[in-house]
């Protein structure tokens, strides 16, 4: 899956504030992780990469990945996402039910 990257109109202003020193480092890095564009492009991103370390413990190969990825994407529906990794055989198997 091909990441977009957010187009922040205030890049090139962030950066001249950074290096001019209007601005800390902090400030930057929050106006970026604040902006819409940036929440929407990443929430399903990190909402599946999370759910790989909270459920199975591990890192996501990057097929299961793009899979899951792929499938929020299309649906938006992230009890699904959640669903679908509580009752996976890796899941069941790592406390001990499996039918």
């Amino acid at each position: 899956t091909t990441v977009r990257r957010p187009s922040i109109d205030l890049g090139d202003d962030l950066e001249s504030r950074l290096r001019s020193k209007q601005n800390t480092r902090a400030h930057v890095v929050r106006t970026v992780l604040d902006d819409p564009e940036t929440v929407s492009t990443f929430r399903n991103n990190a909402f599946v990469l999370m759910q790989f370390f909270a459920q199975l413990s591990r890192d996501p190969k990057a097929s299961e990945y793009n899979d899951r990825l792929k499938t929020l994407n299309a649906t938006g529906d992230y009890r699904q996402v959640v669903f679908d990794f509580l009752y996976s055989v890796e899941y069941r198997k790592r406390f001990g039910y499996v039918n």
